[in-house]
């Protein structure tokens, strides 16, 4: 990674980090309509690692750099329906799973990617998306988390993060260069933000500190995903 992409990445990271602090605060005062544009300003920051990267270097571009670009733009949008729900009360559950759909593409291009570039260990693959998957579901299960109408869905959710997860631990164990690593740490981080989410919407105990973790663990995922791109 060159010199220019560093600093960049430096800045994209802070005004990430920044702007979702202002974002959160907005959150809290109840200014849904300032938070909604606070945190599509944050989710740009962290696309704009793709952005970045494809124009840095066109000749270089792989079919990996595409679809992991391409993946966190379908984040922003879904990050963006999710703020939505906030501000339409009487429409909560259908921006919710709109935007679960956008962060299962998400997921399923990431997917992609690993299996168009090095296909980890099969076996590695199975035991890594038990243990995700299991742990998830204990998790939901002992904090009492009921989706109602939409339990069913979560579960499959659940699973397709897993998998994701799953595929990029499997090949950074399998391949363990930096961009193989952040990646797989990015899916760690995105699966503890996604299980907390659940819990913090449809659990018994909306503890707010758990809305904290949802965020921190969230922009980290895709912010990594930033960082792996400018070392591919």
């Amino acid at each position: 990674m060159s010199g220019p992409l560093t600093f960049i990445g430096i800045i994209l990271t802070l005004a990430c980090a920044t702007s979702a602090i202002y974002f959160m605060k907005a959150y809290y005062k109840k200014d849904f309509k300032l938070s909604v544009m606070l945190k599509g300003l944050t989710g740009v920051f962290f696309v704009l690692f793709g952005l970045v990267k494809i124009i840095s270097s066109p000749e270089s571009i792989t079919w990996e750099i595409a679809l992991v670009s391409l993946a966190l733009l379908f984040g922003l949008a879904g990050d963006e329906l999710l703020a939505l729900r906030h501000m339409f009360k009487e429409k909560y559950t259908f921006y919710f799973v709109i935007g679960a759909l956008c962060f299962g593409v998400e997921h399923i291009l990431l997917m992609i990617s690993v299996l168009i570039t090095d296909i980890p260990n099969i076996l590695v693959l199975i035991i890594m998306f038990g243990i995700t998957f299991v742990i998830s579901l204990v998790y939901l299960k002992t904090r009492k988390t009921d989706a109602g109408e939409i339990q069913n869905s979560s579960i499959f959710y659940v699973s397709l993060l897993s998998l994701m997860c799953a595929m990029m631990i499997a090949r950074g164990i399998h391949t363990p260069n930096l961009a193989n690593l952040l990646m797989a740490l990015g899916g760690i981080c995105f699966i503890v933000s996604d299980n907390v989410l659940l819990v913090y919407n449809f659990g018994e105990k909306r503890d707010w500190w758990l809305n904290e973790i949802v965020h921190i663990s969230y922009y980290a995922a895709q912010i990594l995903f930033g960082w792996a791109l400018f070392n591919m």
